[in-house]
C-alpha cells in the first residue's frame, strides 16, 4: 500500500536474497507482515521490540555494570558484548553492544561517569551532541545545557535545581558519589587485581603507529602508569 513502507533494503548475504523493509507504522507492520507471510516461496521474520545499541569511545576500563546501568534509564536490557577484531581473536575493540527493549530513544551522545559516549543503534533520531535535541549539529546549536541537572535552557551558573547523576538519572548526587555502586571503587579494584598479578615492571605510556594493519587500527594508545610492587 502507498505511504505505508518507508525503506527498503537489500542485505549482502552471499547466495540470499534478504531485505529488511521498514513500515510508517505499527498498524502498516501488522498489515505488511500478513500480506508477505500469505507470498509462497517467501520466508517473513520480524523483528522483536529489541535493538542492538552501540556504544563507542567509552574507557576500556569501565565495567558492564556502569554501562548496563547508564543505557538501562532508556529501557530493559537483555543482552551485552564487547566485540573483539576479527584479525585478532581475544583482542576487544573498546565497542559495548547493548540489546535494549526501549521505553525511550537514546541521545546520540551519553555521559557515563564523567565520560562522553556516541550511541547509535537502527531508526536511531539524529539529535544534537551538544544538547540532545533534534533538528541542529552541535556546531550550530543555539542552546544552553546545565551540566548540573542535565536540562536544556540556562546555564549551570543559572541553575537552580537539583544536581542530576549522569549515570543513573536521579537527583542528589554526582556521578563519581553514584550510589549504585561508584566507578571509581570498580576501577581501582580492577586495575589493582590486574597489577598485582603481573610481575613488577615499569610501563609508560605508549603510542604504536601500524601502517601494516590499517584495518585494525591505525593508532593504538595503550596506557598504564604506574609501577606496582606486590604485596608481601
Amino acid at each position: 500500500v502507498p505511504g505505508e513502507v518507508d525503506a527498503l533494503q537489500r542485505k549482502p548475504l552471499r547466495g540470499m536474497n534478504v531485505f529488511d523493509v521498514r513500515f510508517t507504522s505499527e498498524a502498516a507492520h501488522v498489515r505488511g507482515v500478513h500480506v508477505l507471510e500469505g507470498v509462497e516461496g517467501l520466508k517473513v521474520t520480524p523483528y522483536d521490540s529489541s535493538v542492538w545499541v552501540t556504544v563507542l569511545h567509552l574507557p576500556l576500563d569501565m565495567s558492564e555494570q556502569v554501562v548496563v546501568r547508564t543505557l538501562g534509564r532508556f529501557g530493559k536490557v537483555t543482552g551485552y558484548e564487547e566485540p573483539e577484531f576479527l584479525e585478532c581473536k581475544g583482542v576487544k575493540t573498546g565497542t559495548r553492544r547493548v540489546r535494549i527493549e526501549f521505553k525511550s530513544d537514546i541521545p546520540s551522545t551519553l555521559w557515563a561517569n564523567g565520560h562522553r559516549a556516541h550511541i547509535a543503534y537502527p531508526g536511531q533520531p539524529r539529535t544534537c551532541w551538544r544538547c540532545g535535541l533534534e533538528g541542529h549539529e552541535a556546531r550550530l546549536c543555539p542552546n544552553k545545557r546545565c551540566s548540573s541537572c542535565l536540562q536544556v535552557g540556562h546555564t549551570l551558573a543559572e541553575c537552580k535545581g537539583d544536581i542530576v547523576c549522569n549515570s543513573c538519572g536521579k537527583t542528589g548526587h554526582l556521578a563519581r558519589l553514584c550510589p549504585d555502586r561508584s566507578y571509581a571503587v570498580e576501577w581501582l579494584q580492577a586495575w589493582l587485581k590486574r597489577s598485582l598479578s603481573r610481575p613488577l615492571t615499569p610501563y609508560n605510556m605508549m603510542l604504536l603507529t601500524s601502517p601494516q594493519c590499517p584495518t585494525l587500527a591505525p593508532q593504538w594508545r595503550l596506557c598504564s602508569p604506574f609501577r606496582v610492587r606486590p604485596l608481601t
